[in-house]
């Protein structure tokens, strides 16, 4: 099995075309056709259902698409920090963040890469799972997320610090007669949709959601600026962190709760035997300036 195969192959996965896929490559759409074939010979099994009108991944096929596009990636920034090395250029961070936590670093960022004008930036986001998973992966040196997948980290090789545990705030659209209301009440909520970006079937949701009341119902959307849309629309209501910025959106109001609602917390975390000491630098420094960032956390042990 060699990287052209697989490379050809995560084309192919991507756009479901073999006309583009083989653009993509470079390659004749037989020569794509061939790899592919020689790929589930070499595999045993079948990766793409295909016929005149459709290409279709098969289950196995989804299954190995996703981890080899992800070995291809750790592979190519092997190759990319080999060459900065080669090049002189040896200080690198690649910082990822989840849903919301992009307010919780962009305030310290700007002054911190100012300092230190010899590290080179990259930062990602992805949804929660996919963030712990690259942080264990090695693809991520420091990440700012909730503990929602701590389960899937190794927090005893981590440095994990706390750096947001205040309570949520309720999103709400200026138009929304409650928005008037100076605190809402679970009976408040009663005849409101909850917008959400938490995955589950709905029993679990309901049951997630059971500390703000009787929802009238429960709308998945897939992003943040989704969420935030349906809000402004006056489609339903949502929790957020308190540190979440929406000056974008300046018909959306942030609401207290009578409870203490507080169902995720966030940290920062890097990993302890790492040999980027840009990572720890950045770490120490971001606590140190931590009060200036948002409000101070309430000191706990660190995990």
């Amino acid at each position: 099995m060699d990287l052209d195969s697989l490379q050809c192959f995560i084309s192919l996965a991507r756009y479901l075309n073999f006309t583009k896929a083989a653009e993509k490559e470079h390659l004749t759409q037989p020569s794509l056709s061939r790899k592919i074939n020689n790929l589930e010979q070499e595999l045993g099994i079948q990766l793409f259902i295909r016929n005149s009108h459709q290409v279709i991944l098969t289950d196995a096929g989804k299954e190995f698409f996703y981890d080899t596009e992800k070995y291809l990636e750790a592979y190519y920034i092997a190759i990319r920090k080999a060459q900065n090395i080669h090049s002189g250029y040896r200080n690198s961070l690649k910082i990822g963040v989840g849903l919301y936590e992009q307010d919780l670093l962009s305030p310290f960022l700007y002054e911190f890469s100012r300092l230190h004008t010899d590290i080179e930036f990259n930062c990602y986001q992805y949804g929660y799972l996919e963030l712990a998973k690259r942080f264990e992966q090695g693809l991520l040196d420091i990440i700012l997320t909730s503990d929602k997948y701590f389960c899937d980290i190794d927090l005893n090789g981590s440095i994990v610090h706390l750096i947001h545990a205040s309570p949520w705030v309720i999103a709400i659209s200026s138009r929304d007669p409650l928005s008037k209301v100076p605190l809402l009440t679970r009976n408040s909520l009663e005849n409101q949709t909850m917008v959400t970006m938490s995955e589950g079937n709905i029993s679990d949701l309901i049951d997630h959601f059971k500390a703000l009341g009787a929802l009238k119902s429960i709308a998945y959307v897939n992003t943040f600026h989704t969420k935030m849309l349906m809000i402004d629309s006056c489609l339903g209501v949502g929790t957020i962190p308190r540190f979440v910025n929406t000056n974008g959106y300046p018909n959306i109001k942030k609401l207290d709760f009578e409870a203490n609602y507080c169902p995720r917390l966030f940290y920062i975390l890097c990993r302890k035997g790492t040999q980027n000491t840009s990572a720890h630098i950045f770490v120490k420094e971001y606590m140190a300036a931590l009060p200036h960032i948002t409000n101070p956390v309430q000191k706990r042990e660190e995990i």
